[in-house]
Parts: C-alpha cells; structure tokens; sequence
C-alpha cells in the first residue's frame, strides 16, 4: 500500500503552521508611513502660512518612536532651520492621547507600548522667500520641499510612504512622487523627502 500523499511529517506540518501565522506580519511590515497634509488654512496670498500634518506608524516597533526633523536638503550644502518651523500638537494611539517628550532640537519621542498603529501631529510654519517659494503678487501655487514638511521616523527611514492631500476649494495638487491610489502619491521610502510639491 502506497503512502498518502495527503500526509506530511511533524516537522514539515509545523513549519508550514509557523509559515501561515507569520504571513500577516510580513503583510503588516509591508504597511506604509502614512503622511496627511492639511493645507485648509493656507493663503497663497499671506507672506508667512501655515500645514498641519499627521503622519501615521503602522504596527511600531517597541514601545517608543522617535519622530526627527531633518538639517538637510538634497542639493543644499548648508544646515536648514526646519526645526525651528515645526511645532508637535498631539500624539495618539487611537483614542488615546499620548505624551511627546523632546529629546533635542530635532528629535520627539512618544511612548506608546504595543499598539496596532500610533500617530503624531505637527504644525509647519512656510514662509515667502524660502527655497522655490519666492515672493511675487502673480503667485498661484505654494511649493515646498520635501525635507522642511515632513519628520521622518528613526530606524525607519527604508519604510514605504504615502502622501495625501487635504486643500482649499479648487486648488489642485502636483509631485514628483509617483502617484498611488484615491489620490495619494508614494514613494518606496523616505524618498519624499526629495520630492517637490
């Protein structure tokens, strides 16, 4: 009588359980950083104006994330001020609201325990005369680089984005990103932070 091809050893059974219960946290892994700009408030009039962000962790890792500001811009061999433009407003786990510890003039902490997702939200102060955003009663757009909006997540910076756009009525939006799903635009990591909005 021949063996059933149906049956399988021990180990072989086991491996595959393991195999089928790690499939979602490679899916989870897989999740991107999930960027949202607000530009509801902003007046391509005003001189000085400001975006409020959230940027979302899926599944984090430990029980703490640093969020941290860069210095830097491609193609600008100079320290940047953005820090001094960003502003924390609140961090979150859910519903629930959670401490956000300054760490040093670039860097905030949130500790947050095991939790499915944790958010952090920021105000960016722009200002006419920044770098492509230049002073003229003819302008029709705000423009931006990527490294003075959005913080980037220690340990995380080879993570998936995403980039979605919350704007004024009639405005529309544009990037050097690669356009995504429901209106979003995506990178394969913290390459955002080179793009030009």
């Amino acid at each position: 009588m021949s063996r059933s091809t149906h049956s399988l050893p021990h180990h072989a059974l086991r491996a595959a359980s393991l195999l089928l219960l790690a499939l979602p946290l490679f899916a989870q892994a897989g999740a991107p950083l999930q960027y949202t700009v607000d530009a509801t408030g902003a007046s391509i009039a005003e001189r000085e104006f400001t975006l409020d962000l959230k940027v979302v962790v899926p599944a984090p890792v430990g029980d703490s994330t640093v969020f941290e500001i860069p210095v830097w811009t491609p193609g600008s061999y100079r320290l940047r001020d953005f820090p001094e433009r960003i502003t924390p407003l609140r961090a979150g786990a859910g519903d629930r609201e959670l401490g956000v510890e300054k760490l040093s003039p670039t860097a905030f902490e949130v500790r947050h325990g095991a939790v499915p997702e944790v958010q952090f939200s920021y105000r960016v102060t722009l200002r006419t005369g920044d770098r492509f955003l230049h002073a003229s009663k003819n302008r029709r757009c705000i423009t931006y680089e990527g490294p003075a909006v959005y913080v980037y997540v220690r340990r995380m910076l080879d993570k998936p984005c995403s980039v979605r756009f919350t704007l004024p009525e009639g405005w529309s939006q544009a990037s050097g990103l690669q356009p995504g799903e429901n209106g979003t635009f995506v990178a394969n990591n913290y390459e955002i932070g080179r793009a030009h909005v």
